[in-house]
């Protein structure tokens, strides 16, 4: 608990898992131990690209969205403090510019999902409102994911032939794919659908 304020302060948030592939652990064990990144930023590009999300303007559409999303967390139980919405703002901005605009969008406030959670048991909650919000086609995604996950276990254990678990298992993937394939019109990025499709038509 002493340290709250300061956890409090470390604004974007992602959980790492130990490495599991093992060619990547393998690679790990043989790695040198002086690292030297490949990519780089200069102070003068860090001070511009700071300028930058200074100046981006966030429309009220954007806030009214946020105060929503708050709203809906905190009667999931999640409450994160007025400090870290006030900094979520800047990392909205941020958001933006790295996605070349000048005034940022409601779909700016999916990268809230790496903001507004304190436990990590809270991120599924926290993901699936900010998304339902920010990014409907993302949210949309992850849905079909898990139940695409389930299917798979399930296609697994089916006995051979036709049987009436089987045919609900196809009702239900074409339902999926119609529903992806209406998505397809909406999304600004159509290559995260078409693989869900292909993946659901693999079945």
């Amino acid at each position: 608990e002493n340290l709250d304020a300061l956890y409090d302060r470390i604004l974007l948030r992602v959980t790492v898992d130990y490495v599991r592939d093992l060619r990547n652990f393998r690679d790990l064990l043989l790695s040198d131990d002086e690292y030297t990144p490949c990519t780089t930023v200069t102070l003068d590009e860090l001070k511009a690209l700071q300028d930058a999300v200074n100046s981006v303007t966030v429309p009220e559409n954007v806030v009214d969205t946020l105060i929503e999303i708050k709203h809906e967390l905190e009667k999931e139980k999640v409450v994160a403090s007025d400090r870290r919405y006030k900094q979520a703002i800047k990392v909205v901005k941020a958001h933006a510019v790295l996605r070349g605009r000048t005034t940022a969008t409601v779909a700016d406030l999916a990268v809230l999902k790496f903001v507004l959670w304190t436990d990590p048991e809270q991120i599924p909650t926290v993901t699936d409102i900010v998304l339902r919000h920010a990014d409907p086609v993302s949210q949309k995604l992850l849905e079909v994911e898990e139940i695409l996950n389930e299917f798979e276990d399930k296609v697994q254990n089916l006995p051979e032939g036709v049987t009436t678990e089987a045919v609900e298992i196809i009702n239900k993937i074409d339902a999926i794919v119609k529903d992806l394939e209406e998505l397809k019109d909406i999304a600004d990025d159509p290559s995260p659908i078409k693989e869900a499709v292909r993946r659901a038509k693999d079945l």
